[in-house]
């Protein structure tokens, strides 16, 4: 797996978990500190994403950040 694969998994994490909370994207971003068009390139894997990020993007979730990460299982050795 690379990192463009790590992103784009992230990102469909986020929105998986953003739509059960009922959330736009531009509810998320106001609870997170971050602009809507932030959390819509996470989303696609286009923007890079800081840890502290996914921590605020999981409390504001209600989700643990291991949610958004990808399975172990999907790494490389």
């Amino acid at each position: 797996m690379n990192f463009s694969d790590i992103y784009r998994i992230i990102g469909g994490n986020i929105r998986y978990n953003r739509e059960l909370s009922e959330f736009s994207q531009g509810m998320l971003a106001a609870k997170v500190g971050l602009t809507r068009s932030a959390i819509g390139k996470m989303e696609t894997g286009q923007q890079r994403i800081l840890l502290d990020h996914i921590w605020n993007i999981a409390a504001a979730l209600n989700c643990l950040p291991i949610d958004l990460l990808p399975p172990l299982e999907d790494y490389d050795d």
